[in-house]
């Protein structure tokens, strides 16, 4: 009998872990904003070893490793200018299981990381109860090598009109990594970056 396909409503990871996660907020010290990061990773393996909602199988989570992650690096939390998209058009998502998802174009994000300007599209789920509540998916060079090929997501929260913080280092695999059973949006072609982004979260299960 064929698995029953479970949808992975965005952003997923942060409704499931909203009540253990020790969010990221700004922070003037350097040593404060990394053990924030870590105190965060601490609480989403604690999640996914011990939450009813973990994505992992039940008979799975006695042997859950670990998730793997690159070392904090605050030169990967970047303040982005926003820059919305006319007309804020529907677009349709391919996702991991070959269905589509249809979410609102909402707005381009332009900063510069490594030296570069870089320019990703941010998408907001339709019909969405949380109005400020956007979608970041994408891939970059270290896919498929060190990341998971089919790219990662960050969930943002628009607090001003026109800049937004992006922090690479709280990017996340999406379900189907670890539970095949999971539909996961693919990053639409614009969010294919050109430069490797080794912050935030690695390959599953990590290398020995």
């Amino acid at each position: 009998m064929k698995a029953k396909i479970k949808t992975l409503i965005i952003p997923l990871i942060v409704v499931a872990v909203a009540a253990t996660v020790v969010m990221v907020k700004r922070f003037e010290g350097r040593n404060e904003y990394i053990q924030s990061i870590l105190e965060r990773r601490e609480q989403i393996d604690l999640f996914m070893e011990q939450s009813p909602d973990s994505p992992f199988p039940v008979d799975q989570r006695a042997s859950f490793r670990r998730l793997s992650y690159f070392p904090p690096d605050q030169s990967y939390r970047v303040t982005a200018r926003l820059v919305p998209v006319s007309g804020q058009e529907a677009v349709v998502v391919p996702t991991s299981d070959g269905t589509i998802r249809r979410y609102v174009r909402y707005a381009w994000a332009e900063f510069g990381v490594e030296g570069a300007r870089q320019r990703l599209l941010l998408l907001k789920e339709r019909d969405s109860r949380v109005s400020n509540r956007l979608f970041l998916a994408f891939r970059d060079q270290t896919s498929g090598l060190e990341t998971y090929g089919g790219g990662r997501y960050i969930d943002l929260y628009q607090q001003q009109e026109k800049s937004i913080t992006i922090d690479f280092n709280l990017a996340y695999n999406p379900y189907c990594v670890y539970n095949y059973t999971y539909s996961c949006p693919l990053p639409p072609e614009e969010n294919h970056l050109s430069i490797p982004i080794p912050a935030g979260e690695k390959m599953y299960p990590p290398e020995r």
